[in-house]
């Protein structure tokens, strides 16, 4: 398992291409596969095993679907009517 991944999960509309996508996040790591899947608005869960424990990080995609990120931003065109 590399660099310490233990499992990712990837939620998407088609679940072949999740599979996809979190064996490519396993391959490329924990860092440079959260910023990949973070990069892609990917909703992703991915446990590290840090010794005899286990850490979970999660995608901001991921995190504002169960309420625990921020909302996203409002698209360009309504920035400028939400003050008016």
């Amino acid at each position: 398992i590399a660099e310490g991944v233990a499992s990712v999960a990837v939620l998407g509309p088609r679940c072949m291409q999740a599979d996809a996508q979190a064996t490519a996040i396993t391959v490329l790591g924990p860092d440079r596969g959260f910023e990949w899947a973070a990069s892609q608005g990917l909703a992703a869960q991915i446990i590290l095993r840090e010794g005899s424990s286990f850490r979970e990080r999660l995608t901001p995609a991921l995190a504002r679907m169960l309420g625990q990120g921020p909302p996203p931003a409002p698209p360009f065109g309504l920035i400028g009517s939400l003050g008016a």
